[in-house]
């Protein structure tokens, strides 16, 4: 179920990577995935589990389309849980911090921004000081 702004029930504060005005939705994570909150994900288009994204990924998941919010802990490692898919709470728009994200082998910001961008999630410098 969709949320709009503030935070979301359950998952930590994401202050520092949220910026602004943001969507949620819920989606599946693959299973044996290590992830921290701000990871960009992609969609693996056999199935539609989202992966961590990896820019060498030939799986569909190499785009950009996501970032990890949470699932009411900061950080996951589905291989603990039993190697099960899990359930997780993404970005789907809005603005992120982008020294806040965290990529996958071969991603950068510059080679997240136009996918990212393209689904309506923007990448904001964040403010001196």
């Amino acid at each position: 179920m969709p949320q709009d702004g503030g935070f979301i029930t359950g998952v930590s504060p994401v202050s520092k990577l949220i910026v602004g005005p943001y969507d949620t939705d819920t989606e599946t994570l693959d299973q044996n995935q290590s992830i921290v909150q701000g990871a960009v994900l992609g969609r693996i288009t056999t199935g539609g589990l989202l992966i961590l994204s990896l820019s060498g990924a030939v799986d569909g998941s190499e785009v950009p389309r996501f970032v990890f919010l949470g699932t009411g802990i900061g950080e996951i490692d589905a291989v603990t849980g039993g190697a099960e898919n899990l359930e997780i709470v993404v970005m789907t728009h809005g603005q992120v911090n982008e020294e806040e994200l965290s990529f996958g082998t071969g991603h950068t910001k510059a080679t997240v921004k136009t996918p990212l961008r393209d689904v309506g999630i923007r990448l904001v410098a964040s403010s001196p000081g």
